[in-house]
């Protein structure tokens, strides 16, 4: 594997548009980034969005559906294919519609370890949200996020996003990845930013339905995926997430690890890079660690406390920290956690 299959940048560089990333969560998220100066990226299968991954099917359909019921009926005209038979199978979008799931399905198996030993690689996630054009969000926070992390007391933590890229390259370069990679999140619906930020992609999966479709009508050789399609389909399906988290404005880092038993074949048959080391969390969730061992501080720029009883007090102790006196700040945003009892 490549060095430019295992790092996919981007031609928009991600600090261009967010010059800050905000990553929120809770007092032991932020003791264990501050003493291991590393990054948890999570299993993609214990994210709080259970259609992580294969959101993307929806959209692919949306884009894809039109474009090969086409081609269809162009064949239907030019006497390529029977209309008849496509009309005993349900019709040509119904048929279409199959197609396109035919190729997630081959496209997903191919990819993605469920624990079933047939794909190859498992997604890891670290999130961050953006708020570049939103000034006072940058100043007290995003309030569902607080809300999401209240209980323990939530902070958020401020990267500065052009020093993180470096970072990325040189975990590309060290470790065993395919793909890495970083991005805004499309969220379901804006088909302007998806063929803005993913179109080079979808076209890609897109020449490879229709020669899958074109194999099966025509009852020729059934084409299997190349690399290309397959990176193209992971990048895809890693950046896509359903419009209920629009507002989140995430911008994400995706590590597709090869699962031990595709490292293990590969390592017998030359060197590869190390895998990154698989750990869990004290509620059995599996992550990964970004930078580890790398020996240099992360570029945080600010911590904010965010909205909890005794903020400046947790805000008076974090300054004791003389790496952070200079960088904490509280959230203005007067929410407080309330439990109302089991009757309630």
């Amino acid at each position: 594997m490549g060095n430019e299959i295992k790092w996919l940048g981007s031609g928009r560089k991600v600090w261009e548009d967010h010059p800050e990333l905000f990553h929120y969560t809770n007092r032991s998220g932020l003791e264990g980034i501050l003493k291991r100066q590393t990054l948890f990226a999570t299993h993609y299968a214990h994210l709080n969005d259970q259609e992580e991954i294969i959101g993307f099917r929806r959209a692919l359909k949306n884009i894809l559906v039109p474009q090969l019921q086409s081609t269809v009926e162009a064949w239907v005209r030019e006497g390529k294919a029977d209309a008849e038979t496509l009309r005993e199978a349900g019709g040509i979008l119904r048929n279409c519609n199959i197609e396109i799931d035919t190729l997630v399905d081959i496209l997903n198996e191919g990819l993605i370890d469920d624990g079933s030993n047939k794909g190859i690689v498992v997604p890891y996630i670290f999130s961050f949200c953006s708020h570049t054009h939103d000034s006072r969000r940058s100043q007290d926070g995003l309030l569902s996020q607080w809300r999401g992390y209240a209980k323990d007391g939530g902070f958020a933590i401020v990267f500065e996003t052009k020093k993180l890229e470096p970072l990325l390259n040189r975990e590309a370069e060290e470790r065993n990845y395919f793909p890495l990679g970083w991005g805004d999140v499309i969220y379901h619906g804006d088909e302007k930013k998806l063929r803005k930020e993913l179109g080079d992609q979808v076209n890609i999966i897109k020449d490879l339905l229709m020669r899958l479709a074109q194999a099966r009508a025509f009852k020729t050789e059934v084409p299997v995926p190349e690399l290309i399609e397959t990176v193209a389909y992971a990048v895809c399906i890693a950046l896509y997430k359903h419009i209920g988290f629009a507002e989140e404005n995430e911008v994400r880092i995706y590590a597709y690890r090869p699962c031990d038993r595709v490292y293990k074949l590969s390592k017998a048959v030359g060197a590869v890079q190390p895998q990154a080391e698989i750990h869990k969390n004290k509620h059995g969730k599996p992550y990964i660690e970004l930078f580890r061992n790398f020996r240099e501080p992360l570029p945080i720029k600010r911590i904010i406390v965010g909205p909890q009883r005794n903020k400046e007090k947790v805000a008076q102790e974090l300054r004791k920290d003389s790496r952070l006196r200079d960088i904490v700040s509280v959230s203005g945003i007067p929410y407080i956690e309330q439990s109302w009892g089991e009757d309630n």
